[in-house]
């Protein structure tokens, strides 16, 4: 719709900038041109009545309104195709471009005016058009365009949020990463230790177990070598025993005569 609009609107608007044209060459022709052609211009046309004096005034204010006309409504034209503003505008010049050609239509009676009947509705139609493609929102109108400033802007606010919030996200993870392998150093270092400990707890245990081996290792190796040694000793030892039971009978007899002699004295003093 907008296309079609477009091309129908630049036809009349070429259409009304070769008037605006032809309007002006009819101001510098009505200035330069005899007065008694102009009223005999007047008298074929059936405009018998119009005094001599003020005949090329009357001209040139004809054609400068006409002028002036043309030059608004072809500029409105071509801003029309870029914003869609003045598409009401041009279709009611449209119109009223349309009434002026049937009022000289029924005053020349000419053909050549169906041209003027043909561009006159090409602006006509194609304002129409361009209203439905108005409403529609395709041409970038003041609103549209602040609509999709605004729409940018919250777009830019939402992504520098986001980023925001991306990077806050990315400092809480690695805050958490580092305290999770601080802890999993601690865990490590914690196991290290202890596996450090149980080593050293089984070193000592291996040390002692081997010394204790040795230990036996060699007093076992020293009784294979001295076996009269240890028999020696164990008749000592034996030998030893028997003298102190000797010794322990002896005690017991020396204590039993003691008793004796006492009874026997007790019996001789009764």
């Amino acid at each position: 719709m907008k296309v079609i609009s477009r091309l129908l609107n630049t036809l009349a608007g070429i259409f009304r900038i070769l008037m605006t044209m032809l309007f002006l060459w009819g101001i510098v022709f009505t200035i330069f041109v005899d007065r008694d052609l102009l009223t005999s211009l007047y008298d074929l046309l059936g405009f018998d009545s119009i005094a001599p004096e003020i005949i090329k005034i009357i001209t040139a204010i004809i054609f400068a309104f006409f002028f002036f006309i043309n030059l608004i409504v072809s500029q409105r034209i071509f801003k029309a195709n870029k914003t869609g503003k003045y598409h009401m505008s041009n279709m009611f010049f449209g119109f009223v471009f349309l009434l002026i050609d049937l009022g000289m239509y029924f005053f020349i009676r000419d053909k050549n005016i169906f041209y003027l009947f043909g561009f006159s509705l090409l602006l006509i139609l194609g304002s129409m058009i361009g209203l439905g493609a108005k409403a529609k929102g395709l041409y970038k109108t003041e609103e549209n365009e602040q609509s999709l400033e605004d729409n940018s802007t919250q777009t830019n606010k939402e992504i520098e949020e986001e980023e925001i919030n991306d990077a806050k996200d990315k400092e809480v993870l690695e805050k958490e990463i580092s305290q999770t392998s601080d802890h999993n150093d601690e865990v490590y270092e914690n196991k290290e230790s202890v596996n450090d400990n149980s080593l050293q707890k089984e070193e000592q245990q291996e040390n002692e177990d081997s010394s204790k081996d040795k230990n036996q290792s060699q007093k076992t190796e020293e009784s294979k070598d001295n076996p009269v040694e240890e028999k020696d000793s164990l008749d000592l030892d034996e030998a030893s025993q028997t003298s102190e039971e000797i010794n322990k009978n002896e005690d017991e007899k020396s204590e039993i005569l003691e008793k004796t002699e006492d009874n026997k004295e007790d019996l001789i003093k009764e």
